[in-house]
């Protein structure tokens, strides 16, 4: 039986416990300013390099009477050098690893002790990294997002000509792109909202008002999504810490592990850590994440972004040209002006040693997207990092 450790199914897999239905899990900071903490993320991706990393962990073990130094060497911004692949069309996935975010904290540098510190916002060591990482674990799915929106912002441009001829994807974009483009224009035009001005264009300006000039209608209804127009996907590897283990370790990640018993209502949202056995693994299928649909009276192109397995289909259109001729607008989806993602559902059972003597071993539904799939078969003993989510 082989044994995968560190299989990350945050965003592009997550936990999904069948019992467990109502509850809520800490959501870290209620009242967070997500822009201050995109903008820290985009400072983390830009600044980030990995001779930094070696040199802070170097010094720690200086501190604590190791015998050998890490040498400093050139200091090389790993995540930045990620993107650039990412760019380039050399790389699908973008992995930010916490472990790499608390080495900038002096919760790591110094002489604290990682364990007993963690759970603690005010105990002395805690400073904006920390507190990144930590609100990246109690809020997995925001900061997936932020961390997302932040890679878009500091993407560099590409260096290399893609191999092959353009797909239908960048044929397809480009065009959207385009129609995107004249949508904020009209918008910083006119000034209106969609309904406001296709009332304009409707004549509707109230009695006694003069005729105005039809205005075309700029509707946020075709706008497109940030899903649709990435070409990677995001990853958080949770935080190994543990005293004497080092950060990413293999012992670590093992370490970190719940008991899949012991996960309940209360880290529901939160990147949590299980080991346990693969004891069915489905086929690989493919999972809707932005449905495209057009209009067969506007013309306008709809998206519908999905977040689960289920999803219900539009039947109208919610343009506001159809809204403001009471047109129901039928709406066509489109296979090809979709995007699809890889899918695969893993049953995992606790491991014997974790089940208590005369008790039944509970299982849990792992949900594996992307890049994961087929990253485990059924017998092997695994350790599965994602956030955990109810059905």
């Amino acid at each position: 039986m082989t044994t995968r450790q560190g299989a990350n199914a945050a965003r592009n897999g997550g936990l999904r416990n069948d019992a467990t239905m109502f509850g809520g899990g800490s959501t870290g900071s209620e009242f967070g300013d997500y822009e201050a903490e995109k903008e820290r993320c985009k400072a983390f991706l830009r600044t980030f390099s990995v001779g930094q990393e070696a040199r802070e962990a170097g010094q720690k073990r200086q501190r604590r009477g190791a015998a050998a130094a890490a040498s400093a060497g050139s200091a090389r911004l790993k995540y930045m050098d990620m993107l650039q692949e990412v760019a380039n069309r050399a790389r699908t996935v973008l992995e930010i690893s916490l472990d790499d975010v608390l080495s900038l904290s002096s919760l790591v540098q110094g002489d604290y002790d990682y364990e007993e510190t963690w759970d603690d916002d005010h105990a002395p060591g805690h400073d904006e990294w920390s507190r990144l990482a930590k609100a990246a674990k109690k809020n997995t799915q925001r900061y997936l997002s932020l961390f997302a929106d932040a890679a878009d912002e500091v993407m560099p441009l590409p260096t290399s000509a893609f191999e092959g001829t353009e797909d239908v994807f960048d044929v397809l974009m480009r065009q959207r792109q385009y129609a995107e483009e004249d949508n904020e224009q009209l918008r910083a035009t006119y000034g209106l909202s969609a309904s406001e001005t296709a009332a304009q264009q409707a004549g509707t300006g109230g009695e006694g008002s003069q005729p105005q000039a039809p205005a075309p209608v700029a509707d946020s209804a075709n706008r497109i999504p940030k899903e649709l127009l990435r070409r990677y996907e995001v990853r958080i590897r949770p935080p190994t810490g543990g005293a004497g283990l080092g950060l990413g370790s293999a012992k670590a990640r093992m370490s970190s592990a719940v008991p899949l018993r012991e996960v309940k209502a209360a880290s529901i949202g939160q990147l949590v850590t299980v080991r346990g056995i693969a004891t069915k693994v489905s086929e690989v299928k493919p999972l809707l994440s932005v449905g495209t649909y057009t209009c067969e009276s506007c013309g306008y192109e709809i998206y519908q972004e999905i977040t689960g397995t289920a999803y219900m289909p539009l039947c109208e259109c919610p343009s506001g040209r159809c809204k403001i001729n009471n047109d129901a607008g039928k709406l066509l989806f489109q296979t090809r002006g979709s995007k699809f993602v890889k899918f695969q559902e893993i049953k995992l059972q606790e491991p014997a040693d974790e089940v208590p003597v005369g008790n039944i071993p509970r299982t849990m539904t792992v949900h594996l997207k992307g890049e994961l799939c087929r990253s485990i078969r059924p017998g092997d003993a695994v350790a599965v990092a994602g956030g955990f989510l109810p059905v």
